[in-house]
C-alpha cells in the first residue's frame, strides 16, 4: 500500500504558523517566570550597593566627616533599601513579523531622576544653625564641582561626626574625585556594572 500526502500550505505559511506558535509559548513562559526573578535580583542589587566603597566611607570613613553625618547615625541602610526597592521588571510581549521575533524582558534599577533617594531624610544633614546640606545630591550629581568655596573639612576627632569639622583653612569643599558622581556615572551605576552577569543568570534560571 502506497500512501501519499499533499501539503495544502506553502513553506512560507508553515513557517509563519510555527513562528506564531513559538511566540505564544515564549509569551506564556516569560510571563509566568517574572514573579520568580524580582526577589533574587533585588538581593543582588542590595549586595552590590552595600559593597560599594562609597557606602563603606559613609559608614565609617572620610565621607562621613565630609558630610557631617552625626556620630552613630545610620544613613546607608535607607539608601541601599531604596535602590533595591526601585528594581522592577517589565515584559514587552513577543510578536513576530515575518521570520523576525521581537520583545523581551527589561530590568529597571534606580530611576535616573533619583527622586526616591533625594527624598530620603537620611540623605541630608542639618547643621546646628539649621542649614540644609543635601550631601546625597552632591554625591550623585555634582561630580568634582566646588560646592562650598569658603570652607573645607579638617579631619580629626571633632565635629558632629566625631571625625572632622569645617574650617576656612581647608577651603574649598567638594566631593573627593574617587567618590564623586554625575547623573550618568556614580557609585550606584559603578556598583551594578560588575553584577550584570549575575542578574542575567537569574533571568535564565527563572525561565
Amino acid at each position: 500500500m502506497v500512501s501519499s500526502f499533499r501539503l495544502t500550505q506553502t513553506t512560507a505559511q508553515i513557517e509563519k504558523e510555527i513562528t506564531k506558535a513559538l511566540v505564544k509559548e515564549i509569551n506564556y513562559t516569560f510571563k509566568s517566570s517574572i514573579g520568580k526573578m524580582i526577589s533574587p535580583i533585588r538581593r543582588i542589587v542590595s549586595s552590590a550597593i552595600e559593597s560599594s566603597p562609597v557606602i563603606s566611607e559613609l559608614n565609617s570613613g572620610t565621607l562621613r566627616a565630609d558630610f557631617g553625618v552625626p556620630k552613630g547615625k545610620d544613613v546607608t541602610s535607607a539608601i541601599v533599601a531604596s535602590v533595591a526597592g526601585s528594581t522592577s521588571i517589565e515584559m514587552r510581549r513577543f510578536s513576530s513579523s515575518g521570520k523576525k521575533i521581537s520583545g523581551g524582558i527589561f530590568v529597571y534599577i534606580q530611576p535616573t531622576n533619583f527622586a526616591n533617594l533625594l527624598s530620603l531624610p537620611a540623605g541630608e544633614t542639618i547643621t546646628e544653625k539649621g542649614t540644609r546640606l543635601p550631601w546625597l545630591d552632591w554625591l550623585l550629581t555634582l561630580g568634582d564641582a566646588v560646592i562650598i568655596a569658603d570652607f573645607g573639612v579638617e579631619y580629626g576627632s571633632s565635629g558632629r561626626s566625631g571625625q572632622g569639622h569645617m574650617t576656612s583653612k581647608a577651603r574649598p569643599f567638594k566631593v573627593k574625585t574617587s567618590f564623586s558622581g554625575t547623573a550618568g556615572s556614580n557609585f550606584i551605576t559603578k556598583a551594578l556594572e560588575s553584577h550584570v552577569g549575575q542578574i542575567a543568570k537569574v533571568i535564565e534560571r527563572s525561565i
